[in-house]
Order: C-alpha cells, then structure tokens, then sequence
C-alpha cells in the first residue's frame, strides 16, 4: 500500500507535465500559418528533400532528422497511416517551414531545440515570420533563397531593414532651445 501512495504524486506529477505539453503544444499551433496568395507551396516545399521522390526511404530518414530537431513523433503532423498531414493548418505550416528551410541553407535544428524551445536564430525567424503573416508577404520579399542563412537581402529587404533601424534609433533629438536674448540696458 506504502508504494501506490508514493506512486499516485509521481504520476500525477507526470500526467501534469504531459498536459503542460499539450497545452503548450496547442498554443504554440494557434499560430496561423501565412496565407500570402499566389504561391505554390507543394512545390517550393517539395524542394526540401534532397532525394527524389521514388527514394522513399532517404526521404523517411530525411523527415526523421526534423522529427528529432522537433523532438515530436512522426503523427504529430501525419496521419496514422502517412497518407497526409493531421490537419491542413499544419500542413501548410509545415511546408512553409520546410521552404524556409530549403531556400535559406537552415536545418530544423537551426531554429529548432525541441518540442517548446528555440534557438537564437529561431527567436529571430520566429519574429520575421510574425511580421510575414501581418504583411501578408512570404520570407523571399526581403531575403534572398540563396541558403545565405537569412543575411542576403533583397532590395526590399535592405530598405525595410534601414527603417526598421532608423525608427529604432528614433527621430534626431530636436536642437535644444535658443535663449532668449538678454534684456537691453540703457
């Protein structure tokens, strides 16, 4: 009996942490994957594997890499039987990371340090993807796909990035005041 007693607060504690993931997991997904019209993402994201399609089994191995960057299981985004993804909300998040990954020169494990962590590099992609989805354009508006790692440019993106870091610096302080003359005497 003294066992099952210890028992019960150690479980608890687990099946608490596994809800924590959850909910975290869940909250994380809420994002809403960008929307820009016009592009083919089966395409662009096709060019994330570096087997061709009949290679199945490099494909596989290729996905496990991102399964272990994610530290997620396979059926996290795919069906049961690997015939599609869960949902298309992360279908769609899911290609879009992959084209990042492809025409930026970045493996998940880049951006990626497990199930709710990021790296440096992908607190900053996470950033520029948030400004993405509100203006309603994809990564290559400002950044070259010359797997620069995002420091390439575009020329879109070199005038967004001076008034980004103008208006960080702020307006020039305005000149400080004349005085005002002194009185004349007589």
């Amino acid at each position: 009996m003294k066992s099952s007693k210890r028992a019960l607060p150690v479980f608890a504690s687990l099946a608490a942490l596994g809800l924590g993931s959850v909910l975290f997991a869940a909250a994380a997904l809420a994002d809403e994957p960008l929307k820009a019209p016009g592009i083919d993402w089966d395409a662009r994201a096709d060019k994330w594997f570096t087997a061709p399609k009949e290679d199945e089994a490099a494909r596989k191995a290729q996905m496990k890499e991102a399964s272990r960057a994610l530290k997620r299981p396979c059926k996290f985004c795919h069906t049961e039987d690997f015939s599609g993804f869960t949902d298309d909300k992360r279908k769609l998040l899911t290609q879009q990371m992959m084209i990042v990954s492809a025409e930026n020169g970045v493996e998940c494990k880049d951006c990626h340090d497990g199930r709710d962590k990021m790296t440096e590099l992908g607190h900053d992609a996470k950033k520029m993807y948030d400004l993405s989805r509100e203006k309603n354009v994809f990564c290559d508006e400002c950044h070259q796909t010359n797997k620069s790692k995002f420091k390439d440019l575009t020329d879109k993106g070199k005038k967004f990035k001076e008034e980004a870091e103008a208006k960080q610096k702020g307006a020039p302080a305005p000149a400080a005041p004349t005085p005002a003359p002194a009185p004349a005497t007589k």
